[in-house]
């Protein structure tokens, strides 16, 4: 037996599979600038939203996100559930124009707007009509 050989990923091995594009392509629909989080109106979908951008910007936790969905097959079974739902609400964001007009503001300034409305919206009306 190989030392370290068992411990990659069958998926490694040969190249990059279908499975590791796959898992690249989600995160790559689902990385949203701060400005489009923000404009998300349910308060756990933008958390969620949060840590995919955190998971791509650290490439050990991106890779072991990787390593998990790869070799795990009930992991990656709802992990396509989950992504297939951050990916139309990512699409949503996008295509509602308010990443216009906030793109330059500054990023904690735009957190602080949405912490403001979040506490005025107390019945939660703008979260459920975003879900």
């Amino acid at each position: 037996m190989l030392p370290g050989v068992l411990l990659l990923p069958l998926a490694l091995v040969g190249g990059r599979s279908a499975r590791l594009q796959k898992f690249d392509a989600m995160l790559a629909a689902c990385s949203l600038p701060a400005s489009s989080i923000e404009c998300i109106g349910d308060r756990k979908l933008r958390i969620l939203f949060g840590g995919v951008n955190a998971a791509v910007s650290e490439e050990r936790v991106r890779r072991a996100f990787e390593v998990v969905y790869v070799d795990l097959g009930p992991v990656r079974v709802a992990g396509d559930i989950i992504f297939s739902k951050l990916q139309r609400v990512a699409s949503d964001a996008l295509d509602e124009g308010c990443v216009l007009s906030l793109e330059d503001t500054d990023p904690q300034a735009l957190h602080k707007a949405r912490q403001l409305f979040d506490a005025i919206d107390r019945d939660a009306s703008q979260a459920r009509a975003s879900s």
